[in-house]
């Protein structure tokens, strides 16, 4: 019973956490994806404006400078160029090295944050699976073992009166006087009704009650 219980208690939660987990993540993954979709398409963009400006400012200059001077024009055109290459090389590095760094931090994240949040379901449940079963079985075992207890006491003391009387009752009926015949039948109402005075004892004051009543009745008889 253990097992089952602890196997359809791990199935269960193990599922709901799963599903939950699921639904979060879907929701953070998509609002990443959202505002990185964003950024990323801003930044082409924005570098694509750049790139198309340049390029038709170039072709603008070179164009007049190159009808001027021919030798001012490549000095100039290779301290724009080796400028530019340096700038656009080093905002595309940055932004790569900035999208892998956000990739691995958010996967890393996600793959400790899974374990630990198993990990400890894992431990409560266990626990408190553990008690409550623990707690429950011995109610049931100290009730079962009362009610059994106070049955067996119960017919024993029956069978063992009913035995007595009957076998004193056989020897002595036919040699007894009036007098010893009426102390037997009040003893054996006794013996009846000593079961009901048990039963109220026992409820009203419990347990003392009960073995109180049961003392003074046999000393009573």
């Amino acid at each position: 019973m253990r097992q089952t219980i602890i196997q359809t208690t791990r199935q269960t939660i193990i599922q709901t956490t799963r599903q939950t987990i699921i639904q979060t993540t879907r929701q953070t993954i998509i609002q990443t994806t959202r505002q990185t979709i964003i950024q990323t398409t801003r930044q082409t963009m924005r570098q694509t404006t750049r790139q198309t400006m340049r390029q038709t400012i170039i072709q603008t200059t070179r164009q007049t400078i190159i009808q001027t001077t021919r030798q001012t024009i490549r000095q100039t055109m290779r301290q724009t160029i080796i400028q530019t290459t340096r700038q656009t090389i080093i905002q595309t590095t940055r932004q790569t090295i900035i999208q892998t760094m956000r990739q691995t931090i958010i996967q890393t994240m996600r793959q400790t944050i899974i374990q630990t949040i198993i990990q400890t379901t894992r431990q409560t449940i266990i626990q408190t699976t553990r008690q409550t079963i623990i707690q429950t079985t011995r109610q049931t075992i100290i009730q079962t073992t009362r009610q059994t207890i106070i049955q067996t006491t119960r017919q024993t003391k029956r069978q063992t009166t009913r035995q007595t009387i009957i076998q004193t009752t056989g020897q002595t009926i036919i040699s007894c006087p009036v007098s010893q015949r009426r102390l037997l039948t009040w003893l054996s109402v006794l013996e009846h009704v000593e079961v009901f005075l048990e039963m109220g004892a026992c409820r009203l004051w419990g347990d003392l009650g009960r073995w109180l009543v049961i003392a003074l009745i046999q000393v009573f008889k």
